[in-house]
């Protein structure tokens, strides 16, 4: 039996609650009154902190007499006494689920609450339970609720109603839960079979703006890596000490930013000016060789820009200023971070991330001189140099293919291998090269010996004679080599026609 102490508190409660009946779907501010209930807020625990639970949500007949008890309980009424305001709440639960990219977990846990239902009552509680599983045909998610009655809760939980409730919102919780685990491998599974269909496979080889290739400027060498340096693979270049592993990096570089694509470069032992100096110094030698003039007349050394710019000749201060001029277009596609110590796999990760949604049409290509300095993936762990650097190189291959961009990364030998051709094993400090890089680089002096005087009368020859040798290409290739001049004064490679 009613008390009249139950009507006063189902009267409060009732005023407390989201009456659809007495909503306008033609009001922002009905509409936005609905959204209101429905939309997840998390409760508090005594310390007023939010806890993990969101607040359940009870939908029930207008006339349930338990009205005041759900409030009490903690959860969120609305009130639907006919097809009409189900109806309504179907509407405004689909714009919602619309403008939240049909994400569930936007939705607190539903409980359809009802008593003693008659005639009525089921043909509402059936309208209604419609409205979650046609949702997610209609708007392309999934509403976990379930539908109870408030006598079926008190009896599962010994007569406390709140208890209940608690049950249930629990049960509709793990529903949820166990719900996002199924999707979670049902996406994994899809993604599998995405890369490996025949029909995707297709159509990344017809678009050719997927994994393209992009010119070094040395005719031969592209010709040997297949076209030159393509997107989604990672690039292992390396060499002994002060053969010119890094400058030949810049050389690429900087053809690279010339023919117009953005260069992101890591740069680790060197500072910003060091490198541009360097390049600066390649083009003037650059154009003495186009324009036909002496490199001892008109060439400026890396070296004389950084200690004797007031001592050059009035040829020389024109090659320069022609060479800053034409460099300066190039220099606006170069970006350089410097670091030293403190760069590691993340935050290149981060940077690429950052600079591609900047520069929102650009995959740039990314150069990172050198490997070995590269900064520990976990500062606190007690990681040994070769794990260090085997993690790096892993996720720098993680990096091509989620970014779909090449990455060229700059390593130093072992002091073993200084004396013998170059082969995978001279690669410092690292096995992963071999079979996470994508195509393995040496640069050596190109003589027949390997005694030190040999390699010392080689490395004062100038220019250089050097090659470079293709250890691995995983889709041309291999045990290929292209010859090059190395002129180290000015910075400048120049291949063997």
């Amino acid at each position: 039996m009613t008390t009249q102490a139950d009507n006063m508190l189902n009267k409060v409660a009732e005023s407390l609650a989201t009456d659809l009946s007495k909503m306008d779907l033609s009001k922002d501010e009905d509409i936005a009154e609905i959204e209101k209930c429905l939309e997840v807020k998390t409760e508090k625990d005594s310390t007023g902190k939010d806890k993990d639970s969101p607040t359940a949500v009870a939908i029930t007949s207008k006339d349930n007499p338990e009205l005041a008890t759900l409030h009490k309980a903690g959860c969120r009424v609305m009130l639907a006494s006919n097809k009409s305001d189900v109806g309504k709440l179907h509407r405004v639960m689909e714009l919602q689920a619309i403008d939240h990219k049909a994400d569930h977990k936007k939705f607190n846990p539903i409980i359809l609450v009802y008593e003693d239902i008659n005639e009525n009552e089921f043909a509402i509680k059936t309208e209604l339970e419609k409205v979650f599983t046609n949702l997610e045909v209609e708007a392309e998610t999934k509403i976990d609720f379930i539908s109870t009655s408030c006598s079926m809760m008190r009896k599962n939980k010994n007569g406390n109603l709140s208890k209940g409730i608690t049950a249930v919102k629990e049960q509709v919780l793990k529903l949820a839960a166990t719900r996002q685990e199924i999707e979670d491998i049902q996406q994994e599974i899809h993604d599998i079979q995405s890369v490996t269909s025949l029909r995707d496979t297709l159509r990344i080889i017809e678009d050719k703006s997927l994994y393209k290739a992009t010119e070094t400027g040395f005719k031969r060498f592209d010709e040997v890596l297949g076209g030159g340096v393509r997107d989604g693979r990672l690039y292992a270049l390396g060499a002994i000490s002060s053969l010119g592993k890094t400058t030949f990096a810049l050389n690429i570089a900087d053809n690279v930013a010339k023919a117009g694509r953005d260069v992101l470069i890591f740069s680790l032992e060197m500072s910003r000016v060091e490198w541009q100096i360097k390049s600066l110094s390649r083009q003037t030698y650059q154009r003495c060789v186009d324009e036909n003039i002496a490199a001892n007349v008109g060439a400026v050394s890396s070296m004389k820009l950084l200690t004797d710019r007031k001592e050059l000749t009035e040829k020389q201060n024109e090659v320069l200023e022609n060479a800053i001029t034409e460099y300066a277009k190039a220099s606006e596609r170069i970006y350089i971070k410097e670091g030293i110590g403190d760069v590691g796999h993340n935050q290149i990760r981060d940077t690429i991330a950052n600079f591609m949604q900047v520069n929102t049409n650009s995959r740039p290509l990314v150069i990172i001189d050198y490997l070995q300095l590269m900064s520990s993936p976990d500062t606190k762990s007690r990681l040994l140099d070769k794990q260090i650097v085997d993690k790096n190189v892993l996720e720098l291959k993680r990096m091509t293919r989620d970014f779909n961009l090449p990455i060229i990364v700059i390593s130093s030998f072992n002091r073993e291998n200084y004396n013998n051709s170059a082969s995978f094993q001279a690669f410092k400090e690292s096995g992963a090269i071999e079979y996470s890089a994508d195509v393995v680089i040496a640069l050596e002096l190109a003589i027949e010996g390997t005694s030190p005087d040999e390699i010392n009368k080689a490395k004062n020859k100038n220019p250089r004679d050097v090659k470079l040798v293709i250890l691995k290409n995983r889709f041309y290739k291999a045990w290929t080599t292209t010859s090059f001049e190395y002129y180290p004064a000015f910075d400048y490679f120049k291949e063997d026609e």
